[in-house]
């Protein structure tokens, strides 16, 4: 239901930051760059990274990691392609490092080359077949491309290796939320909360600025999801009151309180955790859909649909929107029209398509002589589970 893509990418490209450099002649300036790069001072990184690889006496392993923290702090500044370009020179002066393939690999990433991400991370794996980042860096590629079963069995390896990588340990409790595996997210998301308020990780985003994420609010707020789909709800409101002490204006925290009400069958309180939303965020696709659930749950059919209208006027592309709207007009006994929205949300959503697909079987559409369109069948179904309130 919440709109969100979670992904490892940041993960692995601030631990490439903020791993420390090698010790030896040129050891002081390479940490001296880094310690500069963090405080977010990448241009002067450069220019004293560039003054250590035109040392003389350097060994080929110095100059691979001058080539390659010089590298990282391109990568602060949006400069993707020359980052790459440090990192292959990184790679040809000490081929037989990990560490230069996993963040070479990375590199390709922000590049938008995931075809070449991958060769370096299997070329990581083949130097060392324990090493985190290759793991860690072929799971996103796998989650990136829809294989989540085998994202989240990647991971797992990744953290037999790094136990106490947060981050990584959150992306593949997501992942198995995904998956709707909801006792393993839980599983994860407790490790994460039982490491206590520490859990705070600092992130490389899009625009190569160091931010901080409070991983441990979020992980309170994915363990009570997680424990509302599980339908175990005794310690979900105190996570949930944790999480917005932490963050009063942290939307998933509102949602999942949302959730939670709307489990317990309270429309109202459901329905005033959704406001808060709207108040946090207007544009909120989550909060309408959550608002026009609630009304319609209270009864105040006409007033639902006022509200999923409003998210739809946002963003018509979100295939849960139409199947909400679909329920509410069902409810009106537009019946003709709760189909159409069913259809459009099928198109939309490879999930509820998938849910609509099951309900023509179970009706007996594939029954209908050979040669049905498919399409007709399915119209059918729909029909059919609109008028039975079985979808």
């Amino acid at each position: 239901m919440c709109k969100m893509r979670p992904t490892l990418l940041l993960a692995l490209a601030s631990a490439a930051l903020l791993l420390p450099a090698k010790q030896g002649i040129a050891g002081e300036g390479l940490s001296r760059c880094t310690e500069i790069n963090l405080n977010a001072e990448p241009e002067r990184a450069i220019v004293i990274c560039s003054d250590v690889i035109l040392q003389e006496r350097l060994t080929r392993e110095e100059l691979s990691d001058a080539y390659r923290v010089r590298a990282n702090a391109h990568m602060r500044t949006g400069r993707f392609g020359v980052a790459v370009r440090d990192f292959s020179t990184a790679v040809e002066l000490d081929p037989g490092n990990p560490r230069n393939y996993w963040e070479r690999g990375n590199a390709y990433i922000w590049a938008r080359n995931p075809e070449l991400a991958f060769v370096d991370f299997n070329m990581c794996m083949e130097i060392d077949p324990h090493y985190f980042g290759g793991h860690a860096g072929i799971a996103f590629l796998q989650n990136n491309a829809g294989y989540r079963s085998d994202a989240a069995a990647g991971l797992r390896k990744a953290l037999a290796l790094k136990p106490d990588e947060h981050w990584t340990r959150r992306i593949r409790a997501e992942i198995l939320y995904k998956l709707e595996r909801y006792d393993e997210a839980a599983a994860e998301y407790q490790i994460i909360v039982d490491a206590g308020s520490q859990a705070v990780d600092k992130l490389l985003d899009r625009r190569g600025q160091i931010q901080k994420v409070d991983i441990y609010t979020d992980a309170l707020v994915g363990l009570a999801r997680s424990f509302i789909q599980l339908r175990q709800f005794e310690t979900v409101p105190d996570l949930l009151e944790q999480a917005l002490s932490r963050d009063p204006s942290l939307e998933s925290a509102w949602l999942a309180l949302a959730q939670y009400w709307s489990a317990q069958n309270d429309g109202q309180k459901a329905l005033d955790a959704a406001e808060k939303m709207l108040a946090l965020d207007p544009h909120s696709l989550n909060a309408f859909s959550l608002k026009a659930q609630s009304l319609n749950e209270l009864g105040r059919n006409k007033e639902a649909l006022l509200a999923i209208d409003d998210g739809l006027r946002i963003d018509k592309s979100w295939g849960y929107s139409f199947q909400i709207r679909g329920v509410i007009l069902r409810e009106l006994g537009r019946y003709i029209e709760a189909a159409a929205d069913f259809e459009q949300a099928s198109l939309l959503s490879n999930g509820i398509r998938d849910a609509l697909q099951q309900r023509a079987k179970v009706a007996g559409y594939y029954d209908q002589p050979v040669g049905t369109p498919f399409d007709d069948r399915l119209r059918n179904a729909i029909m059919a589970c609109v008028q039975d309130r079985s979808c």
